[in-house]
């Protein structure tokens, strides 16, 4: 089972660092081995997440994909997209995709 608010408090805390921050990788690493638990719960947590959370998990959505090798997640994503069209997770979706074949 994945913990919600152990990823929603990794991305708080991955808001305060400054873009270039080394740290940023180990924060990635983390939130990627939580959301890669269960793909149904992944999907139903990303789908609760308000914009803001989108974009600062957006960069792992390649890596998640590659680990679930699931058209499910992807289809996710896309409606992520929908939903959120400002965050343009067009060339976080492809990468997803392609880390598929």
């Amino acid at each position: 089972m994945i913990n919600e608010m152990k990823i929603r408090g990794l991305v708080k805390e991955l808001e305060k660092l400054d873009p270039n921050d080394p740290r940023i990788e180990d924060y990635w690493k983390l939130l990627t081995k939580e959301m890669s638990i269960n793909v149904d719960e992944t999907i139903e947590f990303i789908n609760s997440c308000n914009e803001n959370e989108v974009y600062w998990l957006s960069p792992i959505f390649e890596d998640i994909s590659w680990i679930f090798q699931s058209q499910k997640f992807i289809e996710a994503l896309k409606r992520l997209q929908e939903k959120y069209p400002k965050l343009d997770l067009e060339v976080d979706i492809m990468y997803a995709e392609m880390s598929m074949k």
